[in-house]
């Protein structure tokens, strides 16, 4: 689970919790837009980088990445 998913699902919470706020659905959204912001920092380069590190790896360790 990365920093913006726990993050989404702390703001989620929060938002739940202040459900009778008129407060809640901005929060839901300032915290959507912020885990954006964090996950901006990664290209896609980065992210096809890691999904073919993560297939080679599975296939070292014996694993069928198709089956996964």
């Amino acid at each position: 689970m990365t920093y913006g998913m726990v993050g989404q699902f702390l703001l989620a919470g929060v938002a739940i919790a202040m459900s009778d706020s008129e407060y809640s659905d901005a929060a839901l959204a300032a915290g959507s837009a912020g885990a954006g912001l964090i996950l901006a920092k990664f290209s896609r380069n980065d992210e096809l980088e890691a999904d073919r590190l993560g297939v080679s790896y599975m296939t070292t360790l014996g694993y069928d990445p198709r089956g996964a």
